[in-house]
Protein backbone atom coordinates (compact mmCIF):
# COMPACT_ATOMS: atom_id res chain seq x y z
CA UNK A 1 0.00 0.00 0.00
CA UNK A 2 1.70 3.81 -1.04
CA UNK A 3 2.87 5.41 1.92
CA UNK A 4 3.96 9.35 1.94
CA UNK A 5 6.25 11.56 4.26
CA UNK A 6 4.19 13.52 6.71
CA UNK A 7 5.46 16.81 6.97
CA UNK A 8 3.97 17.91 9.54
CA UNK A 9 4.49 15.28 12.23
CA UNK A 10 8.17 15.27 10.99
CA UNK A 11 11.47 17.35 12.17
CA UNK A 12 12.86 20.13 9.73
CA UNK A 13 15.48 18.17 9.96
CA UNK A 14 14.76 15.51 7.34
CA UNK A 15 13.15 17.62 4.97
CA UNK A 16 14.39 17.67 1.74
CA UNK A 17 15.26 21.21 1.47
CA UNK A 18 17.34 20.53 5.09
CA UNK A 19 19.06 17.97 3.25
CA UNK A 20 19.74 19.27 -0.06
CA UNK A 21 21.06 22.38 1.35
CA UNK A 22 23.11 20.64 4.12
CA UNK A 23 24.60 18.28 1.03
CA UNK A 24 25.47 21.06 -0.99
CA UNK A 25 27.06 23.65 1.87
CA UNK A 26 28.88 20.53 2.82
CA UNK A 27 30.57 20.33 -0.50
CA UNK A 28 31.42 23.91 -1.00
CA UNK A 29 33.02 24.21 2.10
CA UNK A 30 34.73 21.05 1.83
CA UNK A 31 36.29 22.81 -1.46
CA UNK A 32 37.27 26.06 0.08
CA UNK A 33 38.62 24.05 2.95
CA UNK A 34 36.44 25.02 5.61
CA UNK A 35 37.05 21.33 7.40
CA UNK A 36 35.34 21.92 10.78
CA UNK A 37 32.19 23.24 8.87
CA UNK A 38 32.06 20.65 6.56
CA UNK A 39 32.28 17.96 8.92
CA UNK A 40 29.20 18.86 10.80
CA UNK A 41 27.04 19.13 7.94
CA UNK A 42 27.93 15.91 6.41
CA UNK A 43 26.86 14.62 9.62
CA UNK A 44 24.10 16.23 9.35
CA UNK A 45 23.28 15.11 5.81
CA UNK A 46 23.87 11.47 6.54
CA UNK A 47 21.68 11.63 9.32
CA UNK A 48 19.09 13.21 8.08
CA UNK A 49 19.10 11.46 4.71
CA UNK A 50 19.22 7.90 7.01
CA UNK A 51 16.39 8.50 9.10
CA UNK A 52 14.37 9.46 6.01
CA UNK A 53 15.30 6.69 4.31
CA UNK A 54 14.65 4.42 7.30
CA UNK A 55 10.66 5.37 7.74
CA UNK A 56 10.42 5.15 4.00
CA UNK A 57 11.28 1.76 4.30
CA UNK A 58 10.01 0.74 7.42
CA UNK A 59 6.39 2.40 5.63
CA UNK A 60 7.12 0.13 2.48
CA UNK A 61 5.37 -3.50 1.70
CA UNK A 62 3.41 -3.07 4.67
CA UNK A 63 -0.28 -5.13 3.70
CA UNK A 64 -3.10 -3.83 6.01
CA UNK A 65 -6.82 -4.81 5.67
CA UNK A 66 -9.99 -3.89 7.47
CA UNK A 67 -12.40 -6.60 8.99
CA UNK A 68 -15.50 -4.64 10.26
CA UNK A 69 -18.34 -6.63 11.95
CA UNK A 70 -20.92 -4.10 10.54
CA UNK A 71 -21.26 -1.69 8.45
CA UNK A 72 -24.72 -0.21 10.15
CA UNK A 73 -25.27 0.19 14.07
CA UNK A 74 -27.91 1.96 16.13
CA UNK A 75 -27.07 4.41 18.76
CA UNK A 76 -25.54 2.41 21.99
CA UNK A 77 -24.34 -0.22 19.36
CA UNK A 78 -20.11 -1.41 19.48
CA UNK A 79 -18.50 -1.66 16.04
CA UNK A 80 -15.80 -4.15 16.09
CA UNK A 81 -12.74 -3.95 13.40
CA UNK A 82 -10.11 -5.84 12.94
CA UNK A 83 -7.06 -4.06 11.47
CA UNK A 84 -4.66 -6.61 9.83
CA UNK A 85 -1.24 -5.82 8.93
CA UNK A 86 1.11 -7.62 7.58
CA UNK A 87 5.07 -6.28 7.16
CA UNK A 88 6.55 -7.98 4.26
CA UNK A 89 10.06 -7.35 4.28
CA UNK A 90 12.94 -8.13 6.32
CA UNK A 91 13.46 -4.51 7.74
CA UNK A 92 11.31 -4.55 11.33
CA UNK A 93 9.00 -1.55 11.74
CA UNK A 94 10.56 0.06 15.13
CA UNK A 95 7.00 1.48 16.02
CA UNK A 96 2.76 1.68 14.74
CA UNK A 97 0.55 4.18 15.32
CA UNK A 98 -2.92 4.37 13.86
CA UNK A 99 -4.87 7.88 13.56
CA UNK A 100 -8.71 7.44 13.54
CA UNK A 101 -10.18 11.24 13.05
CA UNK A 102 -13.85 11.03 14.39
CA UNK A 103 -17.07 12.26 12.40
CA UNK A 104 -18.04 16.40 12.96
CA UNK A 105 -20.91 14.73 14.80
CA UNK A 106 -19.00 12.29 16.65
CA UNK A 107 -21.29 9.66 15.86
CA UNK A 108 -18.75 6.96 16.07
CA UNK A 109 -16.12 7.48 18.29
CA UNK A 110 -13.35 5.10 19.04
CA UNK A 111 -12.43 4.30 22.74
CA UNK A 112 -8.76 5.55 22.28
CA UNK A 113 -9.22 9.35 22.06
CA UNK A 114 -7.30 12.49 22.80
CA UNK A 115 -7.89 15.86 22.28
CA UNK A 116 -6.29 17.23 18.94
CA UNK A 117 -3.71 19.55 19.23
CA UNK A 118 -3.76 23.36 17.71
CA UNK A 119 -1.59 21.93 14.09
CA UNK A 120 -4.05 19.46 13.23
CA UNK A 121 -7.31 21.26 13.69
CA UNK A 122 -6.95 22.69 10.64
CA UNK A 123 -6.59 19.53 8.81
CA UNK A 124 -9.28 17.83 10.75
CA UNK A 125 -11.77 20.95 10.04
CA UNK A 126 -11.15 20.44 6.22
CA UNK A 127 -12.15 17.08 6.08
CA UNK A 128 -15.19 17.18 7.87
CA UNK A 129 -13.76 15.90 11.07
CA UNK A 130 -14.20 16.46 14.89
CA UNK A 131 -12.08 19.21 15.76
CA UNK A 132 -11.96 18.91 19.28
CA UNK A 133 -10.94 15.18 20.24
CA UNK A 134 -9.21 12.37 17.97
CA UNK A 135 -8.95 9.28 17.58
CA UNK A 136 -5.19 7.40 18.27
CA UNK A 137 -3.46 4.17 18.86
CA UNK A 138 -0.09 2.92 19.60
CA UNK A 139 0.01 -0.68 18.05
CA UNK A 140 3.73 -1.27 18.94
CA UNK A 141 5.97 -2.51 16.58
CA UNK A 142 6.42 -5.55 14.03
CA UNK A 143 9.00 -8.20 13.51
CA UNK A 144 9.90 -8.92 9.73
CA UNK A 145 7.74 -10.72 7.85
CA UNK A 146 5.34 -10.63 10.82
CA UNK A 147 1.24 -10.31 10.60
CA UNK A 148 -1.25 -9.30 13.30
CA UNK A 149 -4.78 -8.47 13.71
CA UNK A 150 -5.04 -5.23 15.94
CA UNK A 151 -8.68 -4.58 17.70
CA UNK A 152 -10.35 -1.80 17.44
CA UNK A 153 -13.65 -0.48 19.23
CA UNK A 154 -15.94 2.12 18.03
CA UNK A 155 -18.80 3.17 20.07
CA UNK A 156 -21.92 4.30 18.18
CA UNK A 157 -23.73 7.63 19.84
CA UNK A 158 -26.02 9.54 17.21
CA UNK A 159 -27.44 9.29 13.77
CA UNK A 160 -24.81 9.63 11.01
CA UNK A 161 -21.86 7.99 8.90
CA UNK A 162 -18.10 7.41 9.39
CA UNK A 163 -15.93 7.32 6.97
CA UNK A 164 -13.00 5.46 7.35
CA UNK A 165 -11.01 6.77 4.28
CA UNK A 166 -9.13 9.08 6.82
CA UNK A 167 -7.68 6.80 8.49
CA UNK A 168 -4.06 6.25 8.69
CA UNK A 169 -1.17 4.13 10.15
CA UNK A 170 1.82 5.90 10.93
CA UNK A 171 5.37 4.76 11.28
CA UNK A 172 9.02 5.46 10.88
CA UNK A 173 13.10 6.34 11.96
CA UNK A 174 13.82 4.84 15.46
CA UNK A 175 15.09 8.16 16.20
CA UNK A 176 11.50 9.90 15.90
CA UNK A 177 12.85 12.71 13.34
CA UNK A 178 10.65 10.92 10.54
CA UNK A 179 7.57 10.01 9.85
CA UNK A 180 5.47 8.21 7.41
CA UNK A 181 2.03 7.55 6.52
CA UNK A 182 -0.02 4.65 5.20
CA UNK A 183 -3.87 4.91 4.04
CA UNK A 184 -6.32 1.88 5.09
CA UNK A 185 -9.13 2.02 3.18
CA UNK A 186 -10.83 3.65 0.36
CA UNK A 187 -14.65 4.36 0.18
CA UNK A 188 -14.83 2.46 3.51
CA UNK A 189 -18.03 3.72 5.71
CA UNK A 190 -19.93 2.91 8.70
CA UNK A 191 -23.82 4.17 9.31
CA UNK A 192 -25.05 4.64 12.36
CA UNK A 193 -29.00 4.67 12.15
CA UNK A 194 -31.23 6.63 14.02
CA UNK A 195 -32.22 6.17 17.41
CA UNK A 196 -35.24 3.42 17.53
CA UNK A 197 -38.38 4.33 19.08
CA UNK A 198 -41.88 2.67 20.09
CA UNK A 199 -44.18 4.00 17.45
CA UNK A 200 -47.63 2.93 16.39
CA UNK A 201 -47.70 1.18 12.50
CA UNK A 202 -51.23 1.50 12.20
CA UNK A 203 -51.87 4.16 10.13
CA UNK A 204 -49.13 3.02 7.66
CA UNK A 205 -51.16 -0.45 7.58
CA UNK A 206 -54.93 1.07 7.29
CA UNK A 207 -56.52 0.35 3.77
CA UNK A 208 -53.35 -1.06 2.12
CA UNK A 209 -54.40 -4.58 0.87
CA UNK A 210 -54.96 -5.50 -2.60
CA UNK A 211 -55.14 -8.88 -4.14
CA UNK A 212 -51.97 -9.88 -5.30
CA UNK A 213 -50.22 -13.22 -4.17
CA UNK A 214 -47.56 -14.04 -2.36
CA UNK A 215 -45.97 -16.00 0.67
CA UNK A 216 -44.87 -13.33 2.78
CA UNK A 217 -46.77 -10.73 5.35
CA UNK A 218 -49.74 -12.38 3.66
CA UNK A 219 -53.55 -12.89 4.75
CA UNK A 220 -56.91 -14.45 3.37
CA UNK A 221 -59.06 -12.83 1.08
CA UNK A 222 -62.33 -14.49 2.07
CA UNK A 223 -63.60 -13.20 -1.64
CA UNK A 224 -61.55 -15.76 -3.54
CA UNK A 225 -61.62 -19.23 -2.75
CA UNK A 226 -58.38 -21.32 -3.72
CA UNK A 227 -59.67 -24.66 -2.91
CA UNK A 228 -61.45 -26.79 -0.31
CA UNK A 229 -60.20 -29.53 1.89
CA UNK A 230 -62.08 -32.08 4.12
CA UNK A 231 -62.92 -30.52 7.73
CA UNK A 232 -60.78 -31.52 10.35
CA UNK A 233 -61.08 -30.67 14.06
CA UNK A 234 -60.43 -27.50 14.83
CA UNK A 235 -61.43 -25.98 11.97
CA UNK A 236 -63.09 -22.04 12.29
CA UNK A 237 -67.13 -22.72 11.54
CA UNK A 238 -67.18 -19.76 9.16
CA UNK A 239 -64.72 -21.44 6.91
CA UNK A 240 -66.66 -24.50 6.15
CA UNK A 241 -68.57 -24.22 2.57
CA UNK A 242 -72.14 -24.61 3.36
CA UNK A 243 -73.09 -24.54 -0.81
CA UNK A 244 -71.58 -28.47 -0.63
CA UNK A 245 -72.80 -29.14 2.70
CA UNK A 246 -76.33 -27.95 1.35
CA UNK A 247 -75.64 -30.52 -1.81
CA UNK A 248 -75.52 -33.39 0.66
CA UNK A 249 -71.57 -33.80 -0.28
CA UNK A 250 -68.90 -34.33 2.89
CA UNK A 251 -67.77 -31.40 5.04
CA UNK A 252 -65.37 -29.32 3.92
CA UNK A 253 -63.73 -26.10 4.65
CA UNK A 254 -63.03 -23.27 2.28
CA UNK A 255 -59.14 -22.44 1.33
CA UNK A 256 -58.96 -18.80 0.46
CA UNK A 257 -56.83 -16.87 -1.49
CA UNK A 258 -53.51 -15.45 0.19
CA UNK A 259 -52.74 -11.82 -0.29
CA UNK A 260 -50.09 -9.25 -0.08
CA UNK A 261 -50.61 -5.75 1.16
CA UNK A 262 -49.67 -2.73 -1.14
CA UNK A 263 -46.73 -0.61 -1.31
CA UNK A 264 -46.44 2.44 0.76
CA UNK A 265 -44.23 4.97 0.01
CA UNK A 266 -42.63 7.58 2.42
CA UNK A 267 -41.62 10.35 0.97
CA UNK A 268 -39.16 12.90 3.21
CA UNK A 269 -39.54 16.48 2.66
CA UNK A 270 -35.69 17.50 4.36
CA UNK A 271 -35.44 20.85 3.47
CA UNK A 272 -38.55 21.86 5.37
CA UNK A 273 -36.53 20.63 8.44
CA UNK A 274 -33.10 22.35 7.41
CA UNK A 275 -34.00 25.03 10.56
CA UNK A 276 -35.47 22.77 12.88
CA UNK A 277 -32.51 20.13 13.39
CA UNK A 278 -33.74 18.50 16.56
CA UNK A 279 -37.14 18.27 14.87
CA UNK A 280 -35.30 16.16 12.42
CA UNK A 281 -33.48 13.90 14.10
CA UNK A 282 -36.86 13.05 15.99
CA UNK A 283 -38.82 12.39 12.40
CA UNK A 284 -35.60 10.34 11.01
CA UNK A 285 -36.00 8.16 13.57
CA UNK A 286 -39.63 7.82 13.56
CA UNK A 287 -39.53 6.73 9.68
CA UNK A 288 -36.64 4.43 10.63
CA UNK A 289 -39.03 2.81 13.27
CA UNK A 290 -42.10 2.64 11.04
CA UNK A 291 -39.60 0.77 8.39
CA UNK A 292 -38.85 -1.80 11.03
CA UNK A 293 -42.15 -2.54 12.19
CA UNK A 294 -43.65 -2.23 8.78
CA UNK A 295 -40.98 -4.75 7.82
CA UNK A 296 -42.13 -7.27 10.47
CA UNK A 297 -45.59 -7.22 9.34
CA UNK A 298 -44.42 -8.40 5.88
CA UNK A 299 -45.56 -4.83 4.17
CA UNK A 300 -43.30 -3.87 1.13
CA UNK A 301 -41.57 -0.21 1.54
CA UNK A 302 -40.40 2.26 -0.67
CA UNK A 303 -38.19 5.87 0.91
CA UNK A 304 -37.71 8.71 -1.28
CA UNK A 305 -34.66 11.01 0.26
CA UNK A 306 -33.96 14.25 -1.56
CA UNK A 307 -30.72 15.73 -2.39
CA UNK A 308 -28.42 16.48 0.18
CA UNK A 309 -25.19 17.36 1.33
CA UNK A 310 -24.17 13.51 1.32
CA UNK A 311 -25.35 13.29 -1.99
CA UNK A 312 -28.23 13.18 -4.67
CA UNK A 313 -31.84 12.47 -3.95
CA UNK A 314 -32.41 8.55 -3.85
CA UNK A 315 -35.61 6.23 -4.02
CA UNK A 316 -35.03 2.95 -2.56
CA UNK A 317 -37.43 -0.17 -3.38
CA UNK A 318 -38.15 -2.59 -0.35
CA UNK A 319 -34.36 -2.59 0.70
CA UNK A 320 -34.56 -2.06 4.48
CA UNK A 321 -30.21 -1.82 4.69
CA UNK A 322 -30.49 1.00 2.36
CA UNK A 323 -32.85 3.43 3.49
CA UNK A 324 -31.67 2.99 7.17
CA UNK A 325 -28.23 4.28 4.98
CA UNK A 326 -29.63 7.24 3.58
CA UNK A 327 -31.70 7.90 6.90
CA UNK A 328 -28.31 8.37 8.19
CA UNK A 329 -26.14 9.94 6.03
CA UNK A 330 -28.68 12.64 5.18
CA UNK A 331 -27.86 16.38 6.02
CA UNK A 332 -29.89 19.92 4.50
CA UNK A 333 -28.14 21.87 1.92
CA UNK A 334 -25.77 24.03 2.65
CA UNK A 335 -27.83 27.02 3.60
CA UNK A 336 -28.44 29.55 1.49
CA UNK A 337 -28.78 33.62 2.11
CA UNK A 338 -31.23 36.32 0.55
CA UNK A 339 -29.45 38.75 -1.90
CA UNK A 340 -28.77 41.17 1.44
CA UNK A 341 -26.80 37.99 3.05
CA UNK A 342 -28.76 38.40 6.22
CA UNK A 343 -31.45 36.11 6.19
CA UNK A 344 -31.25 32.25 5.54
CA UNK A 345 -33.82 31.02 2.04
CA UNK A 346 -35.97 28.43 2.46
CA UNK A 347 -34.91 25.97 -0.14
CA UNK A 348 -37.43 23.36 -1.95
CA UNK A 349 -36.83 19.78 -1.27
CA UNK A 350 -35.32 18.11 -4.72
CA UNK A 351 -36.39 14.47 -5.41
CA UNK A 352 -35.71 12.19 -8.46
CA UNK A 353 -39.15 12.55 -9.68
CA UNK A 354 -38.74 9.58 -12.10
CA UNK A 355 -38.19 7.47 -9.75
CA UNK A 356 -40.94 8.83 -7.10
CA UNK A 357 -43.60 8.91 -10.34
CA UNK A 358 -42.98 5.28 -11.72
CA UNK A 359 -44.46 4.17 -7.95
CA UNK A 360 -47.34 5.78 -8.37
CA UNK A 361 -49.39 2.31 -9.52
CA UNK A 362 -48.22 -0.01 -7.52
CA UNK A 363 -48.52 2.16 -4.13
CA UNK A 364 -51.38 1.61 -1.81
CA UNK A 365 -50.61 4.85 -0.59
CA UNK A 366 -48.04 7.81 -0.26
CA UNK A 367 -47.37 9.66 3.11
CA UNK A 368 -45.36 12.72 3.03
CA UNK A 369 -43.24 13.57 6.16
CA UNK A 370 -43.08 17.84 6.15
CA UNK A 371 -42.43 20.12 8.88
CA UNK A 372 -45.50 22.28 8.77
CA UNK A 373 -48.87 20.42 7.48
CA UNK A 374 -49.70 23.94 6.18
CA UNK A 375 -46.66 24.60 4.18
CA UNK A 376 -46.59 21.89 1.66
CA UNK A 377 -43.27 22.59 -1.09
CA UNK A 378 -44.20 19.19 -3.18
CA UNK A 379 -48.10 19.76 -4.04
CA UNK A 380 -47.23 19.74 -7.83
CA UNK A 381 -45.80 16.19 -6.47
CA UNK A 382 -48.47 15.09 -4.34
CA UNK A 383 -51.30 16.02 -6.69
CA UNK A 384 -50.19 13.18 -9.27
CA UNK A 385 -50.57 10.18 -7.55
CA UNK A 386 -54.11 10.25 -7.34
CA UNK A 387 -57.25 11.16 -4.85
CA UNK A 388 -57.20 10.28 -1.51
CA UNK A 389 -53.79 8.23 -1.65
CA UNK A 390 -51.58 10.82 0.31
CA UNK A 391 -51.56 11.63 4.09
CA UNK A 392 -49.13 14.40 5.36
CA UNK A 393 -47.47 13.83 8.52
CA UNK A 394 -46.02 17.16 10.13
CA UNK A 395 -44.30 18.03 13.51
CA UNK A 396 -46.23 21.17 13.74
CA UNK A 397 -50.22 22.24 12.23
CA UNK A 398 -52.84 19.74 11.34
CA UNK A 399 -55.24 20.88 8.84
CA UNK A 400 -55.96 18.66 5.87
CA UNK A 401 -53.90 21.13 3.71
CA UNK A 402 -55.72 20.61 -0.33
CA UNK A 403 -57.64 17.99 0.94
CA UNK A 404 -54.82 15.97 2.30
CA UNK A 405 -55.49 13.83 6.10
CA UNK A 406 -53.07 14.36 8.45
CA UNK A 407 -51.19 13.16 10.87
CA UNK A 408 -48.70 14.54 13.53
CA UNK A 409 -45.64 12.98 14.52
CA UNK A 410 -46.03 13.00 18.11
CA UNK A 411 -49.15 10.75 17.50
CA UNK A 412 -47.01 8.06 15.93
CA UNK A 413 -44.70 7.46 19.11
CA UNK A 414 -45.74 5.43 22.18
CA UNK A 415 -43.73 5.59 24.31
CA UNK A 416 -39.73 6.18 24.69
CA UNK A 417 -36.73 4.95 23.20
CA UNK A 418 -35.94 1.44 23.16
Amino acid sequence: MASRHSLERSSLLVSMPVIAVSGIVCLVTAFYGIDTLSFYLLVIFLFSSASRLWASFSSSCMETSLEISSRGVFPGGIVEIGLRVRNGKFLPVAWLDLYMPVPRREALVPEDVRPSENWERPGLDAIGASTSVVGAKRLGRMLWYEESVFPIRLEARCRGVCSLDSWRLSTGDGFGLSESDIRLAKGTSVAVYPRILDVDANPFLRNLWNSSTGSKGVMEDPTVIRSTRDYRPGDSVRNINWRLLARALPLTVNIYEDILPKSIHLIFDGESYSTHKDEMERVLSVIASELLVLRDHGMRCILSMPEGRAGGAATVRDDLAESLFHLASYEPLEDRFDYNEVKVVRQVSVFDMPAVSATAMECGHFFYFTYDAAVISGKDMLSGFGEGKVTVVSSVNTPEEGGYPNIRIDDLVRGGEK
